[in-house]
């Protein structure tokens, strides 16, 4: 498809030049050709805007086929205005810019559709309205369609329902919408003899546009001449083969816009009519020279500056690449993602999302041995952004901070980016390109770069190990950067180049080069090397000027690559291998679903923070209020250390096995144990030192015993059991010195114990070893915990954690540990551990003994 446009667009600068229309006699007049304005409200600023756009019944009075870039300024005002009010809607109606908009024009009979509703999948807001214009021929009716795709609650689930048909069928039903509008209008309104229609839209309404265009141009009531299409940000539409048949379909998209990329052209997908590409940075050497008039553009209307982002273009495509490898067809996507996305968007609770993606991940249909390691990359590399995100690393420290995250991801398609471009220049040759190859270079290493023209060796661009960069041309401006510890280059394949790379110290330095096409998912070429480099040493890469005729007829470039030094290790991969993570974010080597516990650990230690000062709170309060009614001396102080100790040590319990599973360093689980151990330890000693109670030194023996046990579970299992068993006949001790055991107690113990031995031979089969250590453990934990009975209530409460806790450590061994457990085994064991040291305290409180005042004796009666 892009070789038919690039055909196309060359035949139009050879025929019609597409240039901006040289005014006639009748134009020359200030008052043929209007400024009218476009008010409409920005999201990404976000305020509201006013565009300057030029307006002239002549635009219509030329075919349709012929490309008019003023036709196209004005387009760019009617879309603009055409959308919804985001601001001050309770003071005007949100159709009301639109109104404005085309009565200034000279339009008449404005009907709005749609503007008030806020739900629906195909719900599609448009504005309609004519005008009549004399040409050469005669008068005729201009219907001027004005269409708005976004705003409401569930228009995207359209953008989702791409469907199996020749057109995309959310599109195609939302089409059917308008299409209905316009004919009611006609009809409505009498109108009949010669007509003209002007059709324009953004995104979601381009690609809407775009289907109406070529709807109303197959008609038998309309030519080619007659339907003014002019499309912007369009997604694409159709695998229809005579798609480029319509010549007066324009369709303005950006060459790094992601939106427009979808559905995917690798899937067969293209748009009606003729596609034109603005620069881009990273496909075009003359991209600077225009961005500076753009910039200018951009800050007046918006008050902003211009940026373009690479990198996040760049991350925004890797993921679309992981989602073709998912899905390498629309009728694998249709099938299998299209309602869970649907789903998704409509009920967005984190419960639902889970379950979608749950149900997608065991589709074995959809993810299966070929796409598995695609699936796990893309989860990769979306965990990645967010900690990048949550960090402000990678791209994200380049975006800006008053617009949504969603918005700055996506920052290359917004109606301001497009006006800005449209508006810079009267002349279209200098903002649309043919160009669609570039290079991305990443570097690992302490390196500098320069850059030289590949024709006359000059230099052009210098980038320091430092970060700073000087350039030698005032035109060129080269994407170049060091972040995330890489060094990134991208290199516009519509020019000769030759980089130099220097080593600043001796050091193996690694270079991954991936070569591009925009609108196509799959890398067109793929290499990597890693070089032993000496201080000083370079590296000579040479890269010479794609053909773009070669680029779009899929001829892959001969790569010619000169070194200064020997090039070792180095593999090329013909297929194209895209599956490789060049952006390494700070979790960027950790699977997805460790990234996900990291998370959830940062959310448990919050809670855990909230509720260390919480419960400081409640402590103090408590001395207080004794020391205020007599019940504890007013020298009674506040201990603060047991309790954050106790904090950090359930903080280690959540980080463990995160840290754990990337690290399997014998003396980081001896150390990480050893502290829970110390910290379990100190607690129990700073609170029970000035015990006087004859159970302390049992059940302090008992907590240094269960605590050591910790570090056996974390590192010797075999063993952890015996000594936790050691711990808990400590507890056990000490209650039958308090209280002798009742025969129900015995009873109970005997019962409950062989009845759990028997459930576990029956359903676990567990080998003898761990037979035994179960019996033990099980055993030991369940008779302190009967003994507990009798005892005070903390005494009971604590034993009772700690025997759930035991069940926790046990299914280690018959079902095997996950992170949760982990948690819950921490969680139990530290609360079991502070209601015992508490139960050893005297109570803070004690019940008031009231005295009993004798009563006075009755009096006597007086005597009769």
């Amino acid at each position: 498809m892009l070789a038919v446009v690039s055909v196309l667009f060359v035949c139009v600068n050879l025929i019609l030049p597409v240039r901006a229309e040289e005014p006639s006699e009748s134009e020359s007049d200030p008052d043929q050709i209007q400024m009218i304005d476009a008010v409409f409200d920005s999201k990404m600023t976000p305020q509201t805007l006013t565009l300057k756009t030029p307006f002239s019944d002549s635009f219509f009075c030329t075919p349709a086929s012929e490309y008019n870039h003023q036709l196209c300024k004005a387009s760019l005002g009617l879309m603009a205005s055409s959308t919804r009010l985001l601001y001050n809607a309770e003071d005007r109606a949100l159709d009301s810019n639109a109104r404005q908009f085309l009565e200034d024009s000279g339009f008449s009979d404005i009907v709005t559709y749609d503007y008030d509703k806020t739900d629906g999948r195909y719900t599609i807001a448009n504005t309609i309205s004519h005008k009549t214009i004399t040409d050469e021929n005669g008068p005729f009716e201009l219907i001027a369609i004005g269409i708005d795709g976004h705003g409401y609650t569930n228009e995207w689930e359209s953008n989702f329902d791409i469907g199996t048909d020749t057109v995309h069928e959310g599109f195609a039903d939302s089409c059917q919408k308008v299409y209905e509008h316009f004919l009611a209008y006609v009809e409505d309104h009498h109108l009949s003899g010669r007509m003209k229609v002007w059709i324009t839209g953004f995104s979601r309404a381009a690609a809407i546009s775009n289907v109406l265009g070529a709807r109303l141009t197959e008609s038998d009531r309309f030519t080619t001449d007659d339907v003014y299409v002019y499309t912007f940000a369009t997604p694409r539409t159709t695998k229809d083969p005579k798609k480029g048949q319509y010549p007066n379909i324009f369709n303005i998209v950006g060459s790094t816009d992601p939106v427009p990329m979808v559905p995917f052209r690798d899937w067969g997908y293209s748009r009606y009519g003729t596609t034109f590409y603005t620069l881009a940075q990273e496909t075009d050497s003359s991209w600077y020279r225009q961005a500076i008039d753009v910039s200018d553009v951009y800050w007046d209307l918006t008050g902003t500056e211009y940026t373009s982002i690479p990198e996040m273009n760049a991350r925004i495509r890797l993921i679309m690449e992981y989602l073709y490898g998912i899905c390498p067809t629309n009728e694998i996507y249709a099938k299998y993602l299209q309602e869970p996305l649907i789903s998704i968007w409509e009920n967005p609770s984190l419960t639902n999302l889970l379950k979608q993606v749950k149900d997608i991940s065991e589709n074995k249909e959809l993810i299966n041995d070929d796409n598995r390691a695609d699936a796990n990359d893309l989860m990769d590399f979306i965990m990645g952004m967010g900690a990048d995100y949550i960090l402000q690393s990678g791209g994200f420290r380049s975006l800006e901070d008053e617009p949504p995250a969603i918005l700055n991801l996506i920052r290359e398609h917004h109606p301001e980016i497009y006006i800005a471009w449209i508006y810079s220049t009267d002349d279209p040759e200098k903002i649309f390109s043919t160009k669609t190859a570039y290079t991305r270079l990443t570097m690992h290493g302490d390196i500098s770069l320069n850059l030289y023209d590949g024709e006359n060796g000059a230099l052009l661009q210098t980038l320091h190990n430092d970060g700073s960069q000087e350039y030698y041309d005032d035109n060129l401006f080269i994407f170049a950067k060091k972040f995330s510890g890489q060094t990134v280059i991208i290199l516009p394949r519509d020019r000769a180049y030759r980089l130099e790379v220097v080593s600043e110290k001796d050091q193996e330095v690694s270079l991954l080069e991936i070569s591009f096409k925009t609108e196509e998912l799959k890398a067109n070429s793929y290499y990597s090397q890693t070089e032993s480099m000496k201080a000083g040493e370079s590296l000579s890469l040479d890269y010479s000027q794609y053909d773009s005729g070669a680029i779009e007829s899929g001829i892959k470039p001969d790569y010619k690559v000169e070194n200064t030094t020997d090039i070792r290790n180095a593999r090329h991969n013909e297929e194209g291998d895209t599956s490789v993570n060049f952006e390494q974010g700070m979790f960027r080597s950790m699977p997805w679903k460790r990234v996900v516990l990291l998370i959830t650990a940062e959310v448990i230690l919050v809670a855990a923070a909230v509720i260390l000062g919480i419960t400081v709170l409640v402590c103090r309060n408590h001395i207080k209020v004794g020391i205020q009614e007599g019940f504890l001396p007013k020298s009674e102080p506040f201990i603060f250390l047991p309790v954050l100790f106790m904090v950090l040590a359930f903080a280690l319990y959540v980080y463990y096995p995160i840290v754990n599973s990337v690290s399997t360093n014998l003396n980081w689980n001896l150390v990480c144990g050893s502290v829970i151990t110390v910290l379990t330890s100190l607690s129990a000693w700073i609170y029970l030192k000035n015990c006087r109670s004859d159970l302390r030194d049992r059940v302090f023996a008992g907590i240094v015993i269960l605590s050591v046990g910790i570090v056996m579970q974390m590192e010797f299992e075999s063993i952890a059991p015996l000594v936790e068993s050691v711990g808990f006949l400590f507890l056990a001790w000490g209650y039958l010195q308090k209280q002798k055991p009742l025969l129900w107690q015995i009873l109970i113990t005997a019962v409950l114990g062989v009845s759990m031995i028997l459930f576990v031979l029956l359903y676990y089969h567990p080998k003898p070893l761990i037979f035994f250590y179960f019996c033990l453990y099980y055993l030991s934990s369940l008779s302190a915990t009967v003994l507990s009975f009798l005892m005070p209530r903390r005494f009971r409460t604590g034993t009772l954690l700690l025997f759930l806790h035991t069940f926790v450590v046990l299914s280690f061994y018959l079902t095997g540990a996950t992170n949760f457990q982990y948690w819950l085994c921490g969680l139990l064991y530290l609360t079991g551990i502070a209601y015992l040291i508490a139960g050893l305290q005297k109570p803070w409180r004690k019940k008031k003994i009231k005295k009993e005042v004798p009563a006075e004796p009755p009096a006597e009666a007086p005597a009769a």
